[in-house]
C-alpha cells in the first residue's frame, strides 16, 4: 500500500468518522505512534505463547553475529545491537567450543546476582544473554557466536509512491483503525469515549 494510496484512503475514513481534514505530515505522525502501539501489543503476544504471527513478518529478520571479549571485564563477551534491532524474538548462543543446552535470557541486575550463586551462574554448555543499551552480552563461553530473530524498527515512506510502511497490508488496515481512535480520542470525540466505555464495560463483565 502506498503513501499516497494510504493517505486517500485515510481521509476517507476519517471523512465518515466526522473528523477535519488533516495534513500529510500529522496522519504520517500519527502513523508512527499507531504503528510503534501496534508492535508492541504483537510483542507481548509473542512473548507469551511464543508463536510468530504474520502481522509483523516483514520486520522479521535474522541476524548471526560474532562475540568478543569485554576489554572492561573478560569474563563477558559482547556484540553490538545490529541498527535496525528494535525487539528480540530468540537469540542462541553457538560455536562456543561445548555443546550448548541450552540458551537463557537474563534480566538487568540478574548478572550480578549469578556470579554470587553457583547454582544460577552461566556456564559454557548454559550460558546467558542479557541485553542493555545497544549491546548484547554473554555470561558462560570465553568465544562464541550469536544467532537469532528480532523484530525490526519499521521503515516510513518519504514519497507518495514508496510503501507507507514494511508490513502486510492487513496490518496497515488495523493500525489505520488505532489511528481513527486515536485521533478522536485527541479530539473527545464522544463517539470515542462511548466506544471506550462500552469495551471497559465488556471487559468487566467478563472477569
Amino acid at each position: 500500500m502506498t503513501r499516497d494510496y494510504f493517505y486517500t484512503k485515510f481521509l476517507g475514513q476519517i471523512d465518515k468518522e466526522g473528523s477535519d481534514f488533516y495534513s500529510l505530515p500529522i496522519v504520517m505522525e500519527v502513523l508512527e505512534t499507531a504503528t510503534s502501539d501496534f508492535i508492541d501489543e504483537v510483542v507481548k503476544f509473542l512473548s507469551g505463547t511464543q508463536q510468530l504471527k504474520d502481522s509483523l513478518l516483514d520486520l522479521y529478520t535474522h541476524f548471526d553475529i560474532p562475540l568478543a571479549t569485554n576489554p572492561a571485564n573478560p569474563k563477558e563477551l559482547i556484540a553490538s545491537l545490529p541498527a535496525s534491532y528494535r525487539n528480540l524474538i530468540t537469540v542462541q548462543v553457538y560455536n562456543t567450543g561445548s555443546t550448548v543446552r541450552y540458551t537463557d535470557i537474563g534480566k538487568l541486575g540478574e548478572m550480578y546476582i549469578d556470579e554470587v550463586n553457583p547454582q544460577k551462574r552461566a556456564t559454557a554448555e548454559y550460558p546467558k544473554v542479557f541485553q542493555y543499551s545497544n549491546t548484547f552480552a554473554v555470561y558462560g563461553p570465553s568465544s562464541g557466536k550469536l544467532r537469532g530473530f528480532y523484530i525490526a524498527k519499521p521503515t516510513f515512506a518519504t514519497a507518495g509512491n514508496e510503501v507507507v510502511v514494511d508490513l502486510p497490508d492487513a496490518s496497515v488496515e488495523k493500525i489505520m483503525q488505532k489511528m481513527i481512535n486515536i485521533i478522536n480520542a485527541k479530539e473527545g470525540d464522544p463517539r470515542y469515549q462511548l466506544s471506550n466505555n462500552q469495551e471497559q464495560s465488556f471487559g468487566h463483565a467478563n472477569k
